[in-house]
């Protein structure tokens, strides 16, 4: 089985599950860049771990091979959530059924691979779809908390969730 560190940024991401013993202790290391260095958080390297850290305390496992379940969880999700704003917001969908694009989201080759690595691309696809979601849901609370995750974990995902926004 492929393992989920294909690449020095996956390895990084992976360190932060070694490096500290808990969610709590990442936070304080957060909270003492906040105070020292707050450009840092800038870095997904620093940022990614808010994110699935707590998901390896929860279960009290190491091994890199168990952000597959969470990445596919998440991809699921993403392709449910993008299926019902299909299903409520979007009048160009014309023949297409939402539930076509729904298995061809989840079935996608390139999804599957990256649902198999360490790596925040599909974190990030979940949190720009869940913010489009939350707007279109009118839910601007949680709307700007997934919002601030997103940039958090990449800058530019105020375009991506923009991007969403429109097409849909």
């Amino acid at each position: 089985f492929m393992s989920p560190l294909v690449g020095s940024d996956e390895r990084n991401f992976y360190s932060r599950v070694v490096e500290f013993d808990s969610s709590f202790a990442y936070l304080q290391y957060l909270y003492n860049i906040l105070l020292t260095d707050p450009a840092r958080l800038q870095h997904s390297i620093e940022t990614f771990a808010i994110v699935y850290l707590p998901f390896y305390d929860l279960f009290n496992i190491s091994s890199p091979k168990l952000i597959i379940t969470l990445n596919i969880a998440l991809w699921i999700t993403t392709a449910l959530l993008f299926r019902e704003l299909l299903i409520g917001y979007s009048d160009r969908l014309g023949d297409v059924s939402p539930n076509i694009v729904f298995a061809v989201l989840v079935l996608s080759p390139t999804a599957i691979y990256w649902s198999s690595t360490f790596a925040k691309d599909i974190t990030s696809t979940f949190l720009c779809m869940a913010a489009a979601y939350l707007f279109f849901r009118k839910k601007a609370f949680f709307f700007i908390i997934v919002l601030v995750f997103a940039t958090m974990i990449r800058p530019y995902s105020v375009a991506v969730i923009a991007i969403y926004i429109s097409v849909v």
